[in-house]
């Protein structure tokens, strides 16, 4: 009992001390006043407003039982020109005691509106640490001044054609902003042009402009059509002064330079002048052929690497050319689109093609292409009709291959294959080639027309050639009996015929009536024709002949050249040696050089004659009878020039006999006189 009441004595003396001691061990507690503010305005407009100075004082408290020792006081200032220092602070604060900061600035009258704002650092060494503000509130007038414009971009696309408009325009907006606090005026604004064929205005704009106020003036640039692709650089002055402190404007002119960048882009322009081809009804192996026209229509530069591609039936159908390097400013190109449909085209269905036209620099253009094929309806017409039928050469080939087309026609929506009927419509059409040769050819050779007949005679063997092709292609057992009855009968019929031609060719080839020209198409007939026939040496034979002949002409021509360059130069050696030239005229003046003309004379005679003869037996008739001109007009000129000779030799004659007449009656008169002195002498 005695232990638990002095555990309790214990406890009551333990709570006592704590409460007694406590106060005298107490830390020092820092306490700092409130943050302040300073309104500063500067009136700069015009001139510059005077700094401002001033001081601020700030109270630290100790709030706590024991003295407080400060440690450091400082300032961080809040830039832009302005200064702060701590003017007077304390060391030390007793408990419950306080002491003042004092805070001196300065700001300068440059420092723009707005809040600036300088931080008071206190440290203590046992109360802590804290901070003030010294928040500054500046508003400042600055005198009128142009505010920035930045440089100008403007792009000018011609996009009209070459010629068709004066000028090209850009407009660009700009706007001229006071940024001070008086009033600004605008004294000039002059322009500097990029070049002669681009020119910058500008209009729109106010002045004066009040303070913190705008106006706006539109820049217009002008180019000429001549102007040349690529950017330029202009620029724009614009010269500006302020309102004064009494009335008026006041200070330098301030000028302010803006760059105005110009960039001409030359336009370009693709045009086609159809969107679309329609063909219509097509017949089997007949051509047909439009044209497309691309244009470039503004006129300042080239349209640059034109393809052209097509998307459908990869046959039948042909567009040349299919690219162009280019195609020049103004300029154009045709382009040629030909059908021809073949043996594999599909019938009475539409057929469709489309085209696209793609370019570097002018985007791309496309165009449609369609058609029909269809079955040529005069084929029939025309091999059944009564023209072939009447003739017993070509009568049974007729009859057959209208036979044959009769039943192909007929049938060829049940049994008969459209494959095997387009086949049919060209052995028909080839048919109908051949007869119409053959009948030509045989009536040029009773007539002798012998040119015409070879040239019909080679049509009908063509066509004969593409019978045989497509002859053995037929399969349907009712018809392939007439196609081939009409295949054999045709080939035999253009054989007997080139037989009859050959022999004409044969009998005329060593003929001395034919120059070297004639003889050589003649061989080169002969070698077609055996060729034709099968005779392969024959054909080589005549082959070698006709080389020979060609090798002949050629020095026949070459000969004839040099007699006709000799005589051309002989007579320019005759006129600039012997001759004189007055008016335009080549005289023979010195009757000594007659003999020498007349033998020069008669040598470029004889070499154009020489010339004429050789171009005739080569066979080149129209440069012959050049040559026969030319000798004609030299002839022309010499017999002018010995008619004139002939005129100057009579005035010469007559003169000599007058000084001969003179002469003869001096002398006579002479001897008299002599005589008659020695007379006078002797009788003296």
């Amino acid at each position: 009992m005695n232990k638990i009441n002095n555990y309790r004595q214990l406890i009551i003396l333990f709570f006592f001390s704590i409460l007694f001691i406590s106060p005298s061990c107490a830390a020092p507690v820092l306490r700092l006043s409130n943050d302040q503010t300073v309104n500063k305005n500067f009136d700069n407009r015009f001139g510059p407003d005077s700094a401002y100075s001033d001081s601020r004082t700030f109270y630290i408290y100790n709030d706590g039982n024991t003295s407080m020792t400060i440690s450091s006081v400082t300032v961080d200032g809040p830039g832009y020109g302005i200064t702060m220092s701590i003017y007077s602070s304390p060391n030390s604060i007793s408990a419950g005691g306080s002491g003042a900061i004092t805070v001196s600035f300065n700001v300068p009258s440059s420092v723009s509106t707005g809040t600036y704002t300088g931080v008071i650092n206190v440290n203590t060494v046992s109360g802590g640490s804290g901070t003030m503000k010294l928040v500054l509130v500046v508003t400042t007038k600055i005198p009128a001044e142009l505010g920035s414009i930045g440089s100008r971009s403007v792009t000018i696309k011609f996009d009209k054609p070459k010629g068709s408009v004066p000028s090209f325009q850009g407009n660009e907006s700009i706007t001229l902003r006071n940024i001070g606090d008086s009033i600004l005026y605008i004294d000039s604004i002059y322009v500097s042009n990029p070049n002669s064929d681009i020119t910058l205005s500008i209009s729109g704009y106010q002045t004066p402009i009040s303070p913190k106020d705008s106006t706006m003036a539109t820049l217009v640039i002008t180019a000429q059509p001549s102007a040349r692709e690529g950017t330029f650089n202009g620029q724009i002055t614009v010269t500006t002064s302020k309102e004064g402190r009494y009335s008026g404007k006041y200070g330098t002119p301030k000028t302010d330079n803006v760059e105005v960048r110009v960039t001409i882009e030359h336009g370009i322009n693709m045009e086609i002048t159809k969107s679309s081809i329609n063909f219509g009804d097509t017949e089997l192996l007949k051509q047909k052929e439009d044209y497309i026209d691309i244009s470039e229509t503004l006129g300042y530069k080239s349209i640059k690497d034109i393809k052209i591609t097509k998307s459908g039936p990869n046959k039948w159908l042909s567009v040349s050319p299919n690219s162009l390097s280019s195609i020049n400013a103004f300029g154009s190109e045709r382009i040629s689109a030909k059908l021809l449909y073949e043996g594999d085209a599909e019938p009475y269905i539409n057929h469709e093609w489309m085209y696209t036209i793609s370019t570097i620099n002018a985007g791309s253009k496309s165009f449609k292409v369609s058609s029909k094929m269809i079955f040529d309806p005069i084929v029939p017409e025309k091999i059944c009709s009564s023209k072939y039928k009447s003739i017993d050469d070509t009568k049974e080939i007729a009859e057959k291959m209208c036979s044959a087309l009769g039943y192909g026609i007929n049938t060829a929506a049940k049994t008969f294959k459209i494959s095997e009927l387009i086949l049919l419509f060209s052995i028909g059409s080839s048919t109908i080639d051949l007869l119409d040769s053959y009948i030509i050819a045989e009536d040029s050779i009773n007539k002798e027309e012998h040119d015409t007949a070879y040239e019909n005679l080679i049509k009908g063997v063509v066509s004969a050639k593409i019978i045989n092709t497509y002859a053995e292609k037929i399969s349907d057992y009712n018809v392939k009996l007439d196609v081939n009855f009409v295949n054999e009968k045709s080939s035999n019929l253009m054989n007997s015929l080139l037989e009859k031609e050959t022999n004409y060719y044969e009998s005329k080839k060593d003929s001395d009536s034919l120059d070297s020209l004639q003889s050589m198409i003649a061989y080169e007939r002969l070698s077609e024709m055996w060729g034709v026939l099968g005779n392969d040496e024959k054909q080589v034979h005549y082959d070698t002949l006709a080389k020979e002949k060609f090798k002949e002409h050629n020095n026949y021509v070459d000969s004839a050249k040099d007699s006709r360059l000799e005589a051309e130069n002989l007579l320019k050696e005759t006129q600039n040696n012997y001759l004189s030239k007055w008016g335009g005229m080549y005289l023979l003046i010195n009757p000594f050089y007659y003999s020498t003309v007349s033998r020069e004379h008669n040598s470029i005679v004889s070499k154009y004659e020489e010339a004429t003869q050789n171009y005739g037996l080569a066979g080149e008739k129209a440069i012959a009878d050049k040559t026969k001109e030319r000798l004609n007009d030299i002839e022309s000129l010499f017999n002018k020039i010995y008619s004139i000779f002939f005129v100057f030799t009579g005035f010469y004659t007559l003169a000599f006999l007058g000084v001969l007449s003179r002469s003869t009656k001096a002398m006579t008169a002479f001897v008299r006189d002599t005589s008659e002195t020695r007379m006078g002498d002797d009788f003296l």
